[in-house]
């Protein structure tokens, strides 16, 4: 005697979904198929399809997207050098301000 589908999903803690999913069904035979090895009654084969559709919808939405392209660098303008790094602009800056002479007070 088979067992209702309802009983079958419950106790394996499956779905129409995931179970056309493990088996690879393509159809409801396909489907039924798969059950009847288990000895089960299978669901309505409207609510079957309603499944197999949603699959059959994410796997064409599901295209392979482009690899991205790099980017071209043009070499040796002024973009493509690098400028200087904070630290070397602080050292410059003391190195100046070191070298200037500082004015001298006047004397009354």
């Amino acid at each position: 005697m088979p067992v209702p589908w309802e009983y079958y999903a419950k106790r394996h803690d499956t779905n129409v979904e995931e179970f056309i999913h493990k088996n690879e069904c393509k159809s409801y035979e396909d489907f039924c198929a798969s059950l009847n090895c288990g000895d089960v009654s299978p669901p309505s084969k409207k609510e079957v399809d309603l499944c197999l559709s949603g699959i059959r919808e994410l796997e064409a939405a599901a295209k392979p997207r482009p690899r991205p392209t790099a980017k071209k660098v043009a070499l040796g303008t002024a973009s493509a050098s690098p400028s200087p790094s904070r630290h070397a602009i602080r050292k410059a800056k003391a190195k100046r301000t070191k070298t200037e002479k500082k004015p001298e007070k006047k004397s009354e």
